[in-house]
């Protein structure tokens, strides 16, 4: 019998109920600069449920069958014959726009729409997965806010308020900024997950920590008592009143209108800047492939250095159809999951 590929995909625009595994012949390279690589694992985005769902179809193309995944990790099998910086047997990760939830992936690396890198030593294949789109996200924000507070000594030192410590980009941001720019980090988690996120994140990265069901996070922190709030849950409005004079809000949500800041906030600083990158970086699809090129090698120090582990709250095998698309479902939602979802495509049959 033919050797074959795994897919997860969407025939038709909708929720994670309609998400299938599609069984097609495995592809080969036939260009001198692919290669080809068995995927390992791939991470779920709420960026690919947004696309599957066919509400940006008015703003973008988007074909079906809609094929889902973006972060992958997996072991190059194929190697075409003006490819010099990866071998067989290598091991990478990164992104790829055509579907990455696959067993089997033709990549050409003379084309914008796909990035690799090799793997750091000692990262597992479902952890790798897990990183490009949420390590990205947080880098770019914590850059740009050390950019913008330039005048201020940068954001070395600042205090800072990221959300939901254990989200995909929220626990990758607070370590970052804890481990690189040494700020006194703030964050909030829900009762059953306070007790955690030392565990995932390590002891002491978040200084400050609330249970924002049982406290209203934003008057526990106070008035004008942070430099920084990079809003990974789209509550820009909620927490504008935090900042000090001078000082940022980045968020990757949509943001509310400024008479709707206004409303929420009518006592927030009138010096500070609310900026949104979540379109830049995750709906420009070039714009993030091109970060990641830039980025990965910082990644990767930053993972050697034990700077950055990988949150990873559930996976699930590829023939797991049930479980795939309850954890997708979760996903769209942005509700309870810790961490990023991983499906295991080693795990296909």
């Amino acid at each position: 019998m033919a050797a074959q590929r795994q897919s997860l995909i969407a025939p038709s625009f909708g929720n994670p109920s309609v998400y299938v595994v599609e069984t097609s012949s495995q592809p080969t390279i036939t260009s001198d600069t692919e290669v080809l690589v068995q995927v390992q694992a791939a991470s779920i985005n709420g960026h690919d449920t947004v696309l599957a769902s066919g509400k940006t179809k008015a703003l973008q193309h988007v074909p079906l069958p809609h094929r889902l995944g973006l972060d992958f990790a997996g072991t190059i099998i194929e190697v075409g014959a003006a490819v010099n910086d990866f071998a067989n047997g290598d091991q990478v990760y990164g992104f790829y726009t055509h579907g990455a939830a696959c067993t089997h992936l033709v990549v050409d690396l003379s084309k914008p729409n796909a990035v690799l890198s090799k793997v750091p030593a000692g990262l597992a294949m479902i952890e790798a997965a897990s990183l490009p789109a949420v390590a990205i996200t947080a880098i770019v924000a914590l850059k740009r806010a050390d950019t913008f507070l330039e005048e201020q000594g940068g954001l070395r030192g600042k205090t800072i308020f990221i959300p939901a410590a254990l989200g995909g980009v929220g626990s990758v941001a607070l370590q970052i900024a804890k481990h690189e720019w040494h700020c006194r980090t703030i964050s909030s988690a829900s009762t059953k997950k306070m007790s955690q996120v030392d565990g995932y994140l390590g002891a002491g990265v978040v200084d400050q920590l609330y249970d924002y069901t049982t406290t209203d996070v934003a008057k526990q922190v106070g008035k004008g008592k942070v430099d920084f709030v990079f809003d990974t849950i789209g509550k820009a409005g909620d927490y504008i009143p935090m900042i000090r004079k001078g000082g940022l809000c980045i968020s990757i949500a949509r943001l509310p209108p400024g008479s709707a800041l206004k409303d929420d906030a009518p006592n927030a600083p009138t010096q500070s800047r609310v900026a949104c990158i979540g379109q830049g970086v995750m709906n420009g699809i070039d714009s993030a492939f091109r970060l990641w090129a830039k980025t990965s090698y910082g990644v990767s120090r930053l993972l050697e250095e034990n700077k950055i582990k990988a949150v990873v709250g559930t996976t699930a095998p590829l023939y797991d159809l049930a479980k795939i698309k309850e954890k997708c479902f979760d996903v769209a939602n942005g509700r309870g999951g810790v961490g990023k979802f991983v499906i295991d495509m080693s795990a296909a049959r």
